[in-house]
């Protein structure tokens, strides 16, 4: 899904100036994310040992993206289940995988603007997955207005999937 925003930036300049990536899953959309967190620049250094000392190599990594001006042009949002996973008994057993994809604070939406994550309880019914889904993605989606929506979409998060982890019906 990045690399698709990425490539539609880039080979459709003309008509697409602002792409947006919504994923729901039962699972947060961590690699989407990270290539996402990833439009500001990052300053990548890579040593190797060799016989006559180190080499190293100094760069400045965007990728996928083209340049720093693609920050202001991606929206990442996903709806995803999150949380300890609950044994028979109903006590908490660890974390629900991947483990990552926590509720975006005030705090980080001022420091990536264009991620929201809308993590929910596994287990959650339909209609509080809808509401979360239009508070908390598609509110800030359509103030973020795109010309391209990218959906990354998964359905195990159906009540009958045999995971059993959703409750959207």
């Amino acid at each position: 899904a990045a690399i698709g925003a990425a490539h539609a930036l880039d080979a459709m300049r003309d008509t697409v100036k602002r792409v947006a990536i919504i994923d729901f899953d039962i699972h947060h959309g961590n690699g989407t994310e990270a290539c996402v967190r990833n439009v500001r620049p990052s300053e990548v250094r890579e040593e190797w040992p060799c016989g006559a000392g180190t080499i190293a190599l100094q760069s400045t990594s965007f990728k996928p993206w083209l340049s720093e001006d693609d920050s202001d042009k991606v929206f990442f949002g996903s709806i995803h289940g999150f949380g300890a996973e609950t044994n028979e008994e109903g006590e908490a057993e660890g974390c629900f995988y991947p483990g990552s994809g926590p509720a975006t604070t005030d705090t980080d939406a001022k420091a990536f603007p264009a991620v929201r994550n809308a993590p929910m309880p596994l287990r959650t019914p339909s209609e509080r997955w809808r509401r979360a889904m239009l508070e908390r993605l598609l509110v800030p989606l359509s103030a973020f207005a795109p010309d391209l929506i990218i959906i990354s979409a998964g359905f195990d998060a159906h009540a009958h999937d045999p995971l059993e982890a959703g409750g959207l019906g």
